[in-house]
């Protein structure tokens, strides 16, 4: 089996024993804040895994076994059902990322303009950020107490959802998958329209 995990720093060349400790976790969504980029993934699914060291042309492997807690297989959860919990948590976190993505570019994109526009007054600048600002505000939920979630805020929660518990994620789950991914296709058409 693979997991996306990296490392989180180097490890030394020096001779020695070195260590590195594993979280257990896939790579979780990018984000632009660095304390938050690549963090807090899905536990991986019990199996075998194959673990790689590389050192310079040398490949060294060691295979290890993921076990299931036996609290949660003991309650009637299948490893195929962690499995497909695992298979649909990473692909909300692809999405999460290509959401997260999008946002950024956006925001990016706003930023000078509003500084031109705070500068000089032009229409056609106004025309072209309240276009982007439309957008952005579809993808991320503004600061505020009760305020509507967003797409980003509703596909984190959607994931949230899934990996609340072990168990096998409903029809209702993929569904909604789907349903975010279909808003964020077309929120990424309307943008690259704008281009």
């Amino acid at each position: 089996r693979r997991s996306q995990a990296k490392p989180k720093a180097d490890l030394s060349k020096s001779a020695g024993v070195h260590r590195y400790v594993w979280n257990m976790r896939h790579e979780g969504a990018w984000d632009k804040s660095a304390s938050r980029n690549l963090k807090n993934g899905p536990l991986v699914a019990p199996g075998e895994y194959t673990f790689e060291l590389k050192v310079e042309e040398n490949v060294y492997t060691q295979s290890g076994k993921i076990l299931a807690d036996p609290r949660v297989t003991e309650a009637g959860v299948k490893r195929q059902d962690i499995e497909a919990q695992v298979k649909l948590s990473l692909k909300i976190i692809s999405l999460q990322s290509s959401s997260k993505r999008l946002a950024a570019i956006i925001d990016d994109r706003m930023k000078p303009i509003e500084a031109k526009l705070k500068k000089k007054a032009s229409e056609k600048n106004q025309a072209k950020y309240d276009e982007l600002e439309k957008i952005y505000h579809q993808l991320v939920t503004p600061e505020g107490i009760y305020m509507r979630s967003r797409l980003i805020g509703q596909i984190n929660y959607l994931l949230m959802m899934i990996n609340r518990a072990d168990q096998l994620p409903g029809n209702d789950a993929y569904e909604r998958y789907d349903e975010l991914k279909l808003s964020l296709q077309n929120l990424a058409a309307e943008y690259n329209m704008l281009k």
